[in-house]
């Protein structure tokens, strides 16, 4: 175990499946294959965003938190969160867009992540503050909006 007040980094992995599930749907949209592997698609991430915003009818802009995945990767989180500050940010935003991802609190939940986060945003809103991430130091210089001010950790 860490020490209190320190999450270990890394993941929890999933138990042992005898059976291979399919990925949802969502996800196969966001990622594309590229020498072999899987790897995020940012590009499809923002068009996915624009359009369930544009079919939701909610102003990205309007928006005043975004709890990302946000595994610490070379690839994903620059492809996540510079999506995520096209989106966000663009006309109509007078204040940074607040990030944040439970894996600074619990690490990496496998299948649960989404869970995860689903559960911190609902306790955010319930009690009306954004749960600090812990060990955030410095930003990533791959991520435009981190760097330019338009988003917030």
């Amino acid at each position: 175990m860490p020490p209190p007040g320190k999450c270990r980094r890394g993941r929890i992995p999933p138990p042992p499946s005898r059976t291979p599930v399919p990925p949802p749907l969502g996800l196969t949209v966001l990622l594309h294959v590229r020498v072999g592997i899987t790897c995020p698609s940012g590009e499809m991430q923002k068009r996915l965003m624009q359009e369930v915003y544009a079919e939701s009818g909610v102003d990205p802009s309007k928006v005043s938190y975004v709890e990302l995945h946000g595994t610490g990767t070379a690839i994903g989180d620059p492809a996540e969160g510079n999506s995520v500050a096209a989106v966000f940010c663009g006309n109509g935003r007078s204040t940074p867009l607040q990030i944040g991802s439970t894996k600074s609190n619990m690490g990496h939940s496998e299948p649960a992540s989404g869970l995860a986060a689903l559960a911190k945003v609902l306790i955010a809103m319930h009690d009306r503050a954004i749960p600090a991430n812990l060990h955030f130091s410095q930003p990533n210089v791959n991520i435009m909006g981190l760097l330019d001010g338009r988003l917030k950790v």
